[in-house]
């Protein structure tokens, strides 16, 4: 596992050590950054399900201007600070946010706006529908806003409402649906 672009190029991550993570492949992860970016550079980043902190440390490594890693596990934020220490990211990059994603979306009270969200759940437990769900309550995000969900290809879930699927590419059995969110006035 390794960074694939930017100021980080090549340089290897920690992995996780439980085989019951699934990792995004460099892959899959160079294919979604060549969709989003044009958005990453100077963009507030919302990385959900962090695990290894791969994604948001490839968003830091292509120019975002912070990124937000929400990790309910201890010791894959233990990961994910040992990745960031590695490549000495500087302090006011990065905030680790310790919560389940649901409890984040419900008390998150910053007066910040993401203008790009990534979430990669576990597979077979229809938490896209109920990241949906309790997403259309959450306001912090920017006009401009791309949600970018990985999962599993036979997955199948509606976006509603305020929500609209703009984009969807399979990669094998894993697939990336890319979202946006109205916002009133945008």
């Amino acid at each position: 596992m390794r960074v694939v672009s930017g100021i980080y190029k090549s340089r290897v991550l920690e992995p996780i050590d439980n085989l019951d993570i699934r990792i995004t492949t460099d892959k899959v992860k160079e294919a979604l950054f060549d969709i989003i970016n044009f958005k990453v550079a100077g963009s507030i980043f919302l990385d959900l399900f962090a695990g290894t902190g791969a994604i948001g440390i490839e968003a830091i490594s292509r120019g975002a201007e912070l990124v937000y890693f929400v990790e309910n596990s201890m010791e894959n934020i233990s990961v994910i600070k040992k990745n960031i220490d590695s490549l000495k990211i500087e302090n006011g990059k990065y905030k680790i946010i310790s919560a389940s994603v649901f409890d984040f979306l419900k008390n998150f009270n910053e007066k910040i706006k993401f203008d790009i969200i990534f979430l990669d759940p576990p597979f077979k437990r229809d938490y896209p529908s109920r990241f949906l769900s309790k997403f259309k309550n959450f306001s912090n995000v920017s006009t401009d806003n791309l949600i970018i969900i990985e999962h599993a290809k036979k997955e199948r879930f509606v976006a509603d409402g305020d929500i609209d699927i703009i984009k969807e590419k399979n990669y094998g059995e894993i697939a990336l649906t890319i979202l946006q969110k109205k916002i009133n006035g945008g």
